[in-house]
Order: C-alpha cells, then structure tokens, then sequence
C-alpha cells in the first residue's frame, strides 16, 4: 500500500489501512465541484449572512462568467430554508432574471451548517439515483462573492416540472409538497381540512386539492391486506418501495409528514414519491430532552431503529404492515447492502459496508482541502473528521443491525453477548440478538481467533482505584479469546442516544479523556485508548486475550473538568 500509482493521496492510503480497504477496491470517479462567482453591492454581501436570520429579503446579485461563451446573468440572492437559518453559513436561493446556469434560472445552494461531515445530503441522493428514482440533481459548488471565497455548497435542483419531463413523467401533472412549518402533512383525510395548513400546490397554481383529497380517503380505506393492490394501482409502486428503503438504511425519521414531494402525471395517472432534505441522517439524533436549536444541533447517535421509525403516515405503516409490500421492501434494501451490481440492479450492492467506508473515504480526500479554506467552517476541523468518523462507523453499523435484526441474516442468540471470528488486519463486528454492536476486533497477527464479548449495562461494579464511578461510562465490558491466546486490535461501543438516555457518566466532561483499564490477576492496567466521541467507540490495539474473560472499564481522570 505504499505506491500511489493508483493517484490515491498518503492520507487515503492510511485512512483505508485502518480499515483493511484494498485501495482498488475503493477506487472512486473524481467528484467534481463546481464554480460560481457572484458579484453584489458590497454592503449587500455582508448583510446576507448577518441579518436576521428569518429576514426573507433579497438583494441584486449578478452571475460572472467562469466558462468560455457564458455571459453575465442577472438576479436576486436570497436566504432560504427553516431550521438551517439559524446557522452561519446560510442556505442560499438565486433567482435568475433572464437566461439560465447550468440548465436552470433558480440556483438552490445549501450551506450543509447542519452536518459536520458535508456528506450525508450527497450520499442519500446518490443512493437514490443508483436506484433509478426521479430525485435532483446534486453537485458540490465553491461559491465566491465579490471575490472572495465562501466555502463549498451543495447546489441541489430545483425541482420543477423539468424534472418531471426529464423522467418522462410529463410536466403538466399535479404537484404538492407538504407545508415545512405545520408538520401535518401526512396523506390522512384529516390533512386536507383547509383550516390547518398541511399542503402546497405547487402546480398548477390553483387551489384545487380534489386529487389529492381522493388519494388520502383511499389510502384511509384500503384495508392492510389488499393495500399492495392500491399502491400498485395509484401509486408509481417504485418510488414508494424505494422511498422506504432509503429513509430505513440512512434512518430519515423525519420526512413521512413533512420532507417529501408527490407528483400526479397526466401520462401515468400514477403518484410519484419525490424525498426531500437529508442533512440530518446517518445516525444524527433529535432530542427532545434538549432546549432548540440543540434538540437538532446535538452530538447524540444512534444505528438501530426500526424500518417502522419515522412520523405517523399511513403510507407507510399500512404498506410495512403488509405482507407482500414489506418483502419488497425487506428485498430491496438486502439488494442495497449485499452483493455486486448487475444489468438489472446497478444499485445491488452499493450500500455495502466496504463499498460505503470507501466512498466516503474519497469524499473526505475532497473536502478536507475545501473545508481548510470555508470561511464558516474553516476553524472546525475537529468537528469534521468526528462526523466523517461517525458516518463511517454508521455505513458499516446499520447494515448489521438490519442483518441482524431486520433481514434474520445475523447469528447472535443473547442480549448483549456475541462472537465472532476476526481474521489477521481485518476487522469484524460483534453483535447482540438486539442488532447492537458491541465490539469489533481484528487479530493482531497470525491465525484468525475467536472472540466473545458481553455487556454488563449500569454503573461499573469495579473501577480503579480513586476513580469516581460517575466519571466511567456505564457498561462493563467482559472479552476473551475463546481458544487460545491471542493478541486483538479491538474497539468497543457505548450508547449515546439522547440527554436522558446516555452511558457516558453525570461527571465525564471531554470524552475524548476516556480511557479504558483492563482488571488483570494484578490489578487495574490503563491502556492507550483513541476515542471516537460521535460514534461512540473505543480503540486500544495489541491487546492480549485468554480464554479467561477480561474485565474492561472506561473512564476520564479527575483532572478533566465535568460538563456543566
């Protein structure tokens, strides 16, 4: 792995060493970004990220050329979003005059300010286009204004009837999207009462909502086991099979009454399923234990909900309560996380774990250099490569929690106990009956070995001596090698899900100052520990196992100051 023939940089090479990733395996396209320079009264550029967040006011912006024949395009720049006004660097809405870039008169960029990693929009697209869906387009775009740089953005299509006409769909349709702000748009009967706001037409501009009315009344009516019947029959039956899917593996709770489009084709006379805003998936947590903005903007985590999570719809819930549309479902989303592509499932296979760590491994080549030089972002390295660790453990996690849990593929017959055998360099997950990770292990060297490990939830029994109990994470970890002894790179797991419901103790401050102690036959040993703060995990590497399970504590030392 020291050559660099294959053009892949040494940090890469390191960072896929880590996880035994041959480089040829992980060899990805080269993503491209985009340029876009504006020019604006210089006032004008200071006061759009600075002003009142939910000021809607727009300013003259002028598009300068970047490409050989392009001509100078005239508009108006604008703030846009809800929750992402709240973060410093805004979302953005360009209005075109006359004329086009790029194909399109309205330039939708996001700021990404809620998603440390600057991936988890991309990749959700991405999936969703390996699948053949009717989604936007979706490219990282380095903005300049006046000159000077702001950072990457991830410019997604507006979605219009152009998209519609693209997917041969037509673009004379019906076309709603749920209202952002009243959280009610749910596709029951109650949702169209015209005093509580649930939905938007967007097209035709007119206020008749009789289609979509008769589509909530026959969802309401069909019963459980006939209701693949109605979605094959109303709906573009793909798009519906697919949607859940996606929102399963990337865990999007919260889109079933709000994020998402629905498009009525004259051509079809089917419903198509358009999702919408993906930032905060791949294991980002909603607290409501927490004062906002931080009941969104929170280091909590979590990989194991169900495919039933997210808000009440009762798309959704009847079809997973189906038998026949929830095989669909089940089978599409084992395609996306086993095998290797096919002519007629380019998308098999593209969710696998060391497909996934390796795609994410190459975005992270990409942006690092364009994070250093974000004016926004530029001083929260740290935040970064955290969130690239999380989503990383996450790709590999979810899947074997759905294994496991979802699609019965999984071995582990206990609670908080499991096995598994790690090869040399290699490393292996070890899971519980329930689909949590409770470790994953690599041998050192030599032969493969076994390994087991089980959990004991709750305040240490046993720490070492003077450390407060308070300031250990709640779980005892208890491993061994089941044969012979062995030496293992291994890494542990705790939970982390909310506020109220967190192992970490009342009085760790910086988790980063974990540090595990294993209880040999002559006494507490600590041993050098790598925290993964996000993702919840702790590495120690050459660590010698017997047959004889070895206790394992994690705590800080009491020079690190408590949180407040």
């Amino acid at each position: 792995m020291a050559t660099r023939a294959s053009g892949t940089s040494a940090a890469a090479l390191a960072l896929l060493a880590a996880l035994a990733i041959a480089p040829a395996a992980a060899a990805q396209p080269a993503l491209p970004i985009d340029t876009l320079a504006l020019e604006m009264d210089a006032r004008d550029a200071r006061v759009l990220f600075r002003k009142d967040p939910f000021d809607k006011s727009s300013f003259p912006v002028t598009l300068r050329p970047t490409e050989e024949g392009s001509v100078r395009l005239h508009g108006r720049i604008e703030v846009k979003g809800s929750f992402t006004r709240l973060t410093p660097k805004k979302s953005l809405l360009i209005e075109l005059d006359d004329g086009t870039w790029r194909g399109s008169s309205r330039i939708s960029l996001n700021g990404m300010g809620t998603d440390g990693s600057m991936m988890r929009e991309w990749l959700s697209w991405e999936l969703m286009r390996a699948l053949g869906m009717v989604v936007p387009e979706a490219r990282y775009t380095r903005l300049a204004i006046n000159g000077a740089d702001h950072g990457v953005f991830l410019r997604i299509e507006w979605i219009d009837s152009g998209l519609f006409e693209r997917a041969g769909l037509g673009g004379d349709g019906e076309f709603f999207h749920p209202y952002d702000a009243t959280f009610c748009g749910d596709l029951t009967p109650a949702s169209l009462e015209r005093s509580r706001n649930c939905w938007l037409k967007l097209a035709p501009r007119n206020q008749d909502f009789s289609a979509l009315r008769a589509l909530t009344e026959e969802i309401a009516a069909q019963p459980v086991d006939t209701f693949d019947a109605l979605v094959d029959r109303r709906f573009d039956a793909e798009s519906v099979v697919n949607w859940f899917a996606v929102n399963a593996l990337v865990t999007e709770t919260d889109t079933y009454n709000k994020n998402y489009f629905l498009y009525l084709s004259k051509k079809t006379g089917k419903w198509l399923v358009v999702p919408w805003d993906y930032d905060l998936t791949f294991g980002r947590a909603f607290d409501p234990d927490r004062e906002s903005p931080y009941t969104i903007l929170n280091d909590h985590f979590h990989y194991y909900f169900p495919v039933e999570a997210g808000q009440s719809n009762p798309l959704h819930y009847q079809a997973l309560k189906n038998t026949r549309l929830r095989a669909r479902v089940l089978a599409r989303i084992g395609e996306l996380v086993s095998g290797a592509p096919d002519a007629g499932r380019p998308w098999r296979g593209w969710f696998a774990p060391e497909r996934m760590d390796a795609r994410i491994a190459a975005l992270r080549e990409t942006l690092l250099p364009e994070l250093r030089r974000d004016p926004f972002l530029g001083h929260d390295e740290q935040r970064f490569e955290d969130q690239v660790g999380a989503l990383r453990f996450y790709a590999r996690a979810r899947v074997q929690n759905l294994k496991q849990v979802v699609l019965s593929l999984g071995t582990a017959r206990h609670r908080d106990q499991g096995e598994a055998t790690a090869p040399s360099g290699r490393s292996v997950d070890i899971m519980d009956s329930w689909g949590f990770v409770l470790a994953s292990v690599a041998a050192s060297a030599g032969a493969p070995v076994a390994v087991d490990t089980r959990v004991v939830r709750g305040w240490p029994e046993l720490v070492p001596a003077g450390m407060d109990r308070a300031r250990c994470v709640q779980r005892t970890w208890w491993v061994a090698a089941k044969r012979v002894p062995a030496a293992v790179d291994l890494t542990l797991t705790y939970l982390d899900e909310g506020l109220l419901s967190r192992e970490p103790g009342t009085a760790v401050g910086d988790e980063r100052a974990l540090q595990l102690h294993a209880r040999t036959a002559t006494g507490w040993q600590p041993l050098a520990t790598s925290v993964a703060p996000l993702a919840n995990t702790l590495t120690t590497r050459g660590l010698r196992l017997r047959p004889e399970p070895l206790r394992l504590v994690a705590c800080t030392p009491q020079t690190v100051a408590a949180k407040p």
